[in-house]
């Protein structure tokens, strides 16, 4: 489990430090991600929250979405939390917002009790480009306005 959540760190940084002037080559050994930047921020998003990581967590957010992606946040705050064979695509798109669906779980172990996982692929993450910069900006197909 740790070593799914390393490699799911190392290709979230890898795909940050990436950019114009970066070399490529086709003779790589590495796995080149053809991810996109919608599905690459829900990656960082959870990875954040079950890292307890405030500060960058909080950078995922669009300014609407603010107020509950931090009560989310929060409400980890008591659990043990990691990501259990999470996978992100694209899934469609409501106007301006790109939808992304994800499978696996995140699994949750509250006191030393049972793990339980929380089932991602129910609820689809609504993200918005924000001036070049990708953000989460809620959970569901609908959305009323996520610049506002």
């Amino acid at each position: 489990m740790k070593i799914v959540l390393l490699v799911l760190m190392i290709s979230l940084l890898a795909g940050c430090g990436g950019g114009e002037g970066s070399p490529t080559t086709s003779d790589s050994t590495e796995a080149v991600t053809t991810e996109s930047g919608a599905v690459q921020v829900v990656l960082r998003h959870l990875t954040l929250l079950v890292n307890k990581d405030e500060m960058g967590f909080a950078q995922t957010l669009c300014p609407a979405y603010e107020g509950d992606g931090m009560r989310e946040f929060r409400s980890f705050g008591a659990v043990e939390a990691s990501l259990n064979d999470v996978s992100c695509a694209e899934d469609g798109t409501n106007g301006d917002v790109v939808l992304v669906l994800c499978t696996g779980t995140i699994d949750l172990v509250y006191q030393g009790e049972d793990t339980r996982g929380l089932d991602l692929s129910r609820v689809p993450y609504r993200v918005i480009n924000d001036d070049g910069e990708w953000k989460v900006c809620g959970k569901g197909r609908e959305m009323a306005n996520p610049t506002s």
